[in-house]
């Protein structure tokens, strides 16, 4: 078992809508980053995927496992050094703790707490942005919820809405570092059939309806896939990207970056350079290990503690936890954000470029119900799809769309 967090550990490059495919994976690790290979249904595909991977991999990879995947952790022949479990995994995480490192999706606090309970050696903090299973948190409330839970003592990983902004305030804020997987759907490594890609290509991220605890694309028509009838299981085992007029497509409220990473940089390796250089825009203090040397990294995935005096700034706006022009932190310190200040995560107030911001946790009227009412001093943020400029009236509610303007400037979609 190796150390729990190291350099390529940053961005962790998960195949996207549970399908095997190995290229992305492969570009990823040559990039820096940590591939990880959907092991779908552990069928004849799955098995060849991995076995290209394995040869193709310049370094370690990972593996993901969900309820559909008929493979035992014997069977992987000690390939992989990680293994990412789904909620929904049939593996005994004991048994697979063993021999890998393994990661574990959770989408609450019981999760979290039953995963290293069972012995996990980290968790990732899937939001209801997400494609897939989902739970009712939004990534960066259930993120600081597993930071601030005394006891879990393993590091986390932000998954769900993650664009670079995003991936720089989630580290900032304490995050080991971040999954993309939908993300990269579209980039030049991928195998999906066109028909998944047209479809990437024009979503907004109002597309998608959820599905006995499952975030699908909603499709009409005469091809779309008969609505199921069955419950959480049955949904889970239609899930998939090989062919939409019988599969149901896991792609969640962020998938319209999947056309906004194509467009900017094309390739896996372009994007994890560029993620990679946000997050450590951000986080100017930190020292950073080569990206190409496995290194250990302390469990916020930085080398020093958030907050003495870093400094965070994107294309001339400060950068926001919530992606809507603020920066959060650590620690509860307060650092130079562009013209202003900021702090983070456990409620504390932040500024953006002169005005100020209400707290996130003792201002906020409602968390988690897809909604935030207005803040302290007339700040809202939005809890569920990003954040919006400072005003003086009450957050607009999120649904499945992007959110609505507040106060006086527009609003902001998640992973910007």
């Amino acid at each position: 078992m190796t150390s729990p967090v190291r350099a390529q550990d940053l961005i962790l490059c998960l195949t996207p809508f549970g399908e095997p495919d190995a290229g992305p994976a492969a570009a990823a690790c040559g990039a820096g980053a940590l591939g990880i290979l959907d092991l779908g249904d552990g069928d004849r595909r799955s098995r060849e995927e991995l076995t290209r991977l394995s040869r193709a991999a310049p370094g370690p990879f990972g593996v993901r496992v969900t309820g559909r995947c008929a493979l035992d952790p014997g069977e992987l022949a000690g390939a992989p050094d990680t293994v990412v479990l789904a909620p929904d995994a049939p593996w005994d995480v004991g048994e697979a703790a063993a021999q890998y490192r393994v990661l574990a999706e959770v989408t609450d606090l019981a999760q979290a707490r039953a995963a290293v309970r069972a012995g996990v050696h980290g968790l990732i903090a899937r939001g209801a942005e997400s494609g897939g299973r989902v739970g009712g948190l939004s990534t960066f409330v259930l993120l600081q919820l597993l930071l601030s839970e005394g006891g879990l003592g393993v590091p986390v990983w932000a998954s769900g809405g993650i664009g670079p902004r995003t991936a720089a305030a989630a580290v900032a804020g304490g995050a080991a570092g971040v999954v993309l997987d939908s993300q990269l759907a579209l980039l030049a490594e991928s195998r999906l059939p066109e028909a998944v890609r047209a479809a990437l290509r024009s979503l907004d991220g109002s597309e998608t309806v959820l599905v006995a605890g499952h975030r699908v694309l909603r499709r009409r028509g005469p091809d779309a896939p008969p609505p199921p009838s069955g419950g959480a299981d049955v949904v889970a085992s239609l899930l998939g990207a090989q062919d939409l007029r019988r599969q149901l497509l896991p792609v969640g409220q962020d998938g319209f970056l999947a056309a906004r990473f194509a467009e900017r940089w094309g390739d896996v390796r372009r994007t994890v350079r560029e993620v990679r250089a946000a997050i450590r825009e951000v986080v100017a203090g930190a020292e950073w290990p080569d990206s190409g040397e496995p290194g250990s990294v302390p469990g916020g995935g930085l080398e020093e503690p958030v907050g003495a005096g870093v400094t965070a700034s994107a294309d001339g706006e400060s950068v926001g936890l919530l992606d809507g022009g603020s920066a959060e932190v650590g620690g509860g310190s307060t650092v130079p954000v562009g013209s202003g200040s900021a702090r983070l995560l456990d409620g504390r107030s932040v500024s953006t470029g002169g005005g100020s911001a209400g707290s996130a946790g003792g201002g906020l009227a409602r968390v988690g119900g897809g909604s935030a009412e207005s803040v302290g001093s007339g700040t809202a943020r939005l809890l569920d799809g990003g954040s919006v400029p400072i005003g003086t009236g009450p957050a607009a509610s999120l649904g499945a769309g992007p959110a609505a303007p507040l106060g006086t400037g527009p609003a902001v979609r998640p992973g910007t």
